[in-house]
């Protein structure tokens, strides 16, 4: 779930709203546009653990010539 929390609401309630960040992402807003998202420590950990993952996939399918460029399509 996502809540929208303008950033002069959060200056009030920035310790409830932390503890609220392991079940829900915070996107604090400025001006009402979005300036920063807040996920807890966990959810940002495992994040990064999937994006190492991904990127650990793509090195494999690099190494192993099955992604083509597309200056060799034109060959």
């Amino acid at each position: 779930m996502t809540r929208i929390v303008p950033v002069e609401d959060a200056n009030t309630k920035l310790t409830a709203l932390l503890h609220n960040a392991e079940r829900e992402t915070l996107v604090l807003t400025l001006h009402s546009h979005p300036a920063a998202v807040v996920i807890s420590a966990r959810r940002y950990s495992a994040l990064l653990a999937q994006i190492d993952a991904l990127d650990d996939h793509i090195s494999l399918h690099e190494r192993e010539a099955l992604i083509i460029g597309l200056d060799r399509l034109k060959d």
